[in-house]
């Protein structure tokens, strides 16, 4: 698989199927097939192990276009989390007043929080439900291409039997393969495609995922054969990757109310808790209810919180397990638009990441449109790849005002 050291949204393998890059290239193998002779380099995992384009390069443009998109539209390209963000806990209109945490109406106050399109409080959490090796992990060649470029990971445990979300189910590199690194999100394989049946997954997805990542850290490192079995792993950890919503004292996942344990205390102060449970009210504007029991448990019952620190998970959500078509596409122009440089070696790579590099300036097109755009005031670089994304962010920011 495609990966590097900055987790992006948007898989390295699905920027690359996007930009119709071909995973093989990608994955630093040489193409298993018929085709020019121009293109003989592949993407190496470093800036300075060759004298072209890097995974990490990509990697860290991919993580800086979901972020500027995140900074217009008030909510990420897919589920993030988030964790011990302070919110200030909504006082009465009688600022002399302490409250009780409800409206006149009797419900729980809300709180606005930072990111919009809140999905749920929690934080992420992954349990172990085995190793996929021998005859559960194969590769095969469904369209008889003689190139066995689908690979199937089996797994049978008793808890996946109460998944309810395919989704949730995750490949990891297994310890020998992550160079020496503990397991993280980095080291997830994706994108696959899992399908529950009682308590078996069945998990698939391009065997160029599979790539051994290990010979990728190496100095010279070399192109790969991608026919060399040699060159994949052998065995995958498989986790059930989840939010964690518990709301106990001893496991407060959702976050916390927080008590100055003296109010007129200015400073070294000390404070008290309570776990707390965020509910559905206005969450795709980012408002939620904070609830945290009867004031009879509180740590003082004659005045609410002076501030909460929540976690959750908000974000755009996913389809079928990936980020929604047009905003991969806005990830991926844009991404490419903020690249220092272009890949060397592959006149199609090139090609294609020319495209939307390309600057737009009334100088080299003195068309309405390209000077309207070049003077207008905009968050994204003026280049094809960041006129595209602009085109669908601020029609998504406009419909993201009006309904507020």
């Amino acid at each position: 698989m495609a990966r590097a050291s900055i987790l992006t949204l948007l898989s390295l393998d699905e920027w690359a199927a996007t930009l119709g890059i071909s995973p093989w290239e990608l994955n630093s193998m040489k193409f298993p097939g018929n085709k020019s002779a121009q293109c003989k380099d592949v993407f190496q995992q470093y800036q300075w192990q060759n004298d072209h384009l890097s995974r990490e390069e990509v990697a860290q443009v991919i993580a800086d276009a979901e972020s500027m998109i995140a900074d217009q539209l008030l909510y990420w390209p897919a589920p993030k989390y988030f964790e011990d963000e302070v919110v200030p806990y909504p006082r009465p209109h009688q600022r002399e007043l302490y409250g009780f945490a409800g409206t006149p109406r009797g419900e729980w106050k809300t709180v606005g929080l930072k990111w919009h399109k809140v999905i749920s409080g929690g934080v992420f959490n992954r349990s172990a439900l085995g190793t996929i090796s021998g005859s559960d992990l194969t590769a095969s060649d469904l369209d008889a291409d003689g190139v066995k470029e689908t690979f199937t990971a089996t797994i049978t445990n008793a808890a996946i039997g109460s998944i309810t979300d395919p989704n949730e189910i995750g490949l990891y590199f297994a310890a020998a393969n992550r160079h020496g690194e503990d397991i993280s999100e980095t080291w997830r394989i994706r994108p696959v495609r899992v399908s529950i049946s009682g308590n078996t997954a069945t998990i698939t997805g391009h065997r160029a995922l599979l790539v051994n990542p290990v010979p990728e850290f190496q100095v010279d490192p070399q192109e790969l054969v991608a026919t060399d079995d040699a060159n994949y792993v052998t065995s995958v950890e498989c986790y059930r990757a989840f939010t964690d919503s518990t709301a106990t004292e001893s496991a407060p996942y959702q976050g916390v109310a927080i008590w100055k344990n003296d109010p007129t205390c200015t400073q070294d102060c000390t404070f008290s808790l309570k776990e707390l449970c965020l509910g559905q009210h206005d969450n795709d504007q980012g408002q939620v209810f904070a609830s945290f029991g009867s004031s009879s448990t509180w740590p003082f019952t004659t005045r609410e919180p002076d501030r909460l620190q929540v976690n959750y998970v908000a974000g755009l959500p996913r389809e079928n397990g990936k980020i929604q078509a047009d905003m991969a596409r806005c990830i991926a122009y844009l991404s490419v638009s903020l690249l220092a440089h272009e890949k060397c070696g592959c006149d199609r790579t090139n090609r294609i990441m020319a495209k939307w590099r390309e600057p737009i300036t009334r100088f080299v097109d003195n068309s309405a449109k390209a000077a309207a755009y070049a003077s207008a005031s905009n968050p994204f670089p003026v280049t094809q790849g960041g006129l595209w994304a602009w085109s669908r962010v601020k029609v998504w920011k406009h419909v993201e005002i009006v309904s507020l």
